[in-house]
């Protein structure tokens, strides 16, 4: 037996030359498995068996257990799935269902669906899918026009009918000093308007220029607090609403003084100063 340099399948070999005489690339030998078996030989075994009746009744009734066992398994899926559905009825929101994972893989609340609506859309899919259209051009073009329109402008009131209120307080809330001196403000202007005095507009800069002015205290008493603005000349008695007749005081000498006279006032306080006095007046002749 002549040495073949070859490498065959684990356990293939070569034998001897088999009854239908198959010689394996003219070794003089036959290529042979691990039964001892032709390889050729088997391979025409497989083929008219494979066409015998026998064979392809054995194959209708292996197709038809997989189909039984592929629809058994399909029904215990879901039947377990109706079970998971039921165990979380309570957190789907009415008129959406629970409905197989999307090809998004959105998972509602971790429990292994996707929430559909009654057409079966998924929700997120569906939301996603309007972010990207309000996005593009032509669904601007399509909100504007829809914006514009009588029905657009009837649901933006009906549903912003309080975000304007919401958004009013949450900005009062943020900007509570600002708003408290915008407010005091316009009560000042109306009052000089009404006994019918001057009224100077000024700028919330020129009130911040005014407090820096006097070290951020109070110009009487030099307590160094949150000031009031005080108006020096008092408006009941003809003095102006201007930047160079308010005064920054704390809450205990603007109230104690009110509509008394300034100076009067000052002299009678124990707090009194010379000093100060003369800077208050060099500030309401508006020569700094």
């Amino acid at each position: 037996m002549n040495i073949v340099d070859e490498f065959f399948p684990e356990g293939w070999n070569l034998g001897k030359l088999c009854i239908r005489e198959h010689d394996y690339k003219s070794t003089g030998m036959s290529l042979r498995n691990k039964k001892g078996i032709c390889v050729e030989c088997n391979k025409i075994y497989q083929k008219s068996y494979r066409e015998s009746d026998k064979a392809k009744e054995r194959s209708r009734s292996y197709q038809k257990f997989l189909t039984e066992k592929a629809r058994s398994e399909r029904r215990q899926r879901i039947n377990q799935d109706e079970d998971k559905k039921k165990a979380v009825a309570d957190i789907v929101p009415e008129g959406f269902h629970l409905g197989k994972i999307c090809v998004n893989k959105h998972d509602y609340k971790k429990t292994g669906f996707s929430l559909r609506t009654k057409d079966g859309h998924c929700t997120e899919c569906r939301k996603e899918s309007q972010r990207r259209y309000k996005k593009s051009e032509k669904g601007r073009i399509t909100q504007n026009r829809y914006d514009k329109s009588l029905t657009g402008k009837v649901h933006y009131a009906r549903y912003n009918q309080n975000k304007g209120k919401e958004t009013k307080r949450a900005y009062v809330t943020k900007n509570l000093d600002w708003n408290r001196e915008r407010s005091r403000r316009g009560t000042s202007v109306r009052r000089a308007k009404k006994a019918g005095n001057l009224s100077v507009s000024y700028s919330m800069e020129d009130v911040a220029i005014l407090r820096f002015k006097f070290n951020l205290c109070c110009a009487y008493c030099g307590k160094a607090t949150k000031c009031q603005l005080d108006h020096f000349v008092p408006i009941c008695k003809g003095g102006a609403d201007s930047i160079n007749n308010l005064i920054p005081a704390c809450s205990s000498c603007n109230f104690t003084k009110n509509a008394q006279d300034p100076e009067t006032w000052y002299r009678q306080q124990i707090f009194f100063t010379q000093k100060r006095w003369d800077k208050i007046l060099i500030h309401v002749k508006g020569d700094i």
